[in-house]
């Protein structure tokens, strides 16, 4: 059975042929793959009156006050012997009528200045003398939603405002989340317009352009990259739209660009650096060791700069942990950055790291 879909103009003429051949609501459903109760509503919302030469009153049949409340299967609507109005269901002019409804329903309802007006008094005077909004609307045919009323109300369009709405006052404020906060740190030098001034000095330079396209809440996200210089775009399929899962897929996509056999291939380099940028992005992750070498200061700086890139995208900063270093280079790195010296002493037969030193930073 389909469900969640709209009846077609077969569904509806197989529906006027089996009304013609008598048969029941729940035999035409299945026969359509619908519900009975969407069979019996189409019918009795398309069905039209008809009248002919036989009719000789403005009284319908009783027999139109139960199913299939038409006579497209009665054996009396051709002939004289039946007086009442008759009424019959069309497929083709049911169909017309949907598509008109479902037109109209999109288009929406046209109003201007004129008609506003004259609906906000309408349904102002009504409520001052204790009427309903809901009362008001359907009392006066008025083409417009209760849920537009309250929003009019609310947004004080109208002359009347929440306070003339007796049940309305009684609620309590819906909660609201505020937006999350971005630190104007954050936000140096990476707005548009630095974009374009870094792109005026140095357009020679190869530009790649990311951006998101999101389905349903929270779900999955596809995040496209555009080399502008020779007009490429791939498009990737993230699980949810963090920083971390991005990381992740440019990863797999830069060890998709790997030449098979090589050495980057070999060492799956291009994952390598996606899973790492996906644990320095990811918020479960709160700090970073890194193991140097005795006198590395370019990889010590290097992976302080690391960091940095990552903390403009984390909520929480992270903490790193430079291993290994000689005791000058360390020395030399606290001083330019600014960190806490701890100087160790390794046992290894009892397997023992001892704490010789600690400076802090002051």
């Amino acid at each position: 059975m389909s469900k969640n879909k709209h009846l077609t103009l077969d569904d509806r003429i197989e529906i006027q042929e089996c009304l013609a051949k008598g048969m029941t609501f729940k035999a035409i459903a299945n026969r359509i793959g619908k519900n009975q109760t969407t069979v019996s509503r189409e019918v009795k919302a398309h069905a039209q009156s008809h009248s002919n030469g036989y009719t000789r009153t403005e009284e319908y049949c009783p027999k139109l006050l139960k199913a299939p409340f038409v006579c497209n299967g009665c054996e009396m609507k051709s002939r004289a012997k039946c007086p009442y109005i008759r009424r019959i269901y069309v497929a083709k002019t049911a169909q017309s009528s949907y598509e008109e409804t479902l037109v109209e329903s999109r288009s929406g309802i046209p109003l201007n200045k004129e008609s506003f007006y004259e609906t906000e008094q309408i349904i102002s005077n009504a409520v001052k003398q204790g009427q309903h909004v809901y009362h008001a609307i359907k009392a006066n045919n008025l083409p417009i939603s209760t849920a537009t009323v309250y929003r009019h109300i609310n947004k004080q369009y109208y002359s009347i405002g929440r306070i003339d709405l007796p049940r309305a006052v009684k609620f309590k404020p819906r909660k609201t989340t505020a937006p999350e906060h971005i630190p104007a740190c954050a936000k140096k030098g990476r707005t548009y317009q630095d974009f374009i001034g870094f792109m005026e000095d140095n357009d020679a330079l190869p530009l790649a352009q990311l951006d998101t396209v999101i389905g349903r809440v929270g779900g999955k996200t596809i995040m496209t990259v555009h080399f502008v210089n020779c007009d490429f775009m791939i498009a990737l399929l993230l699980e949810n739209k963090t920083a971390a899962e991005a990381a992740t897929a440019i990863g797999e996509g830069l060890q998709a660009f790997c030449i098979d056999g090589s050495v980057a291939d070999d060492r799956k380099v291009g994952l390598g650096h996606g899973n790492l940028g996906a644990m320095l992005l990811s918020e479960e992750s709160e700090c970073f060791c890194f193991l140097a070498g005795h006198e590395s200061f370019a990889a010590a700086e290097g992976a302080i700069g690391i960091v940095k890139n990552a903390n403009k995208a984390r909520k929480e900063p992270l903490r790193v942990f430079l291993n290994g270093l000689g005791k000058e280079a360390a020395q030399i790195i606290r001083r330019i950055n600014a960190f806490p010296y701890v100087q160790t002493q390794s046992d290894y037969y009892p397997s023992q790291l001892k704490i010789v030193r600690e400076t802090r930073h002051s």
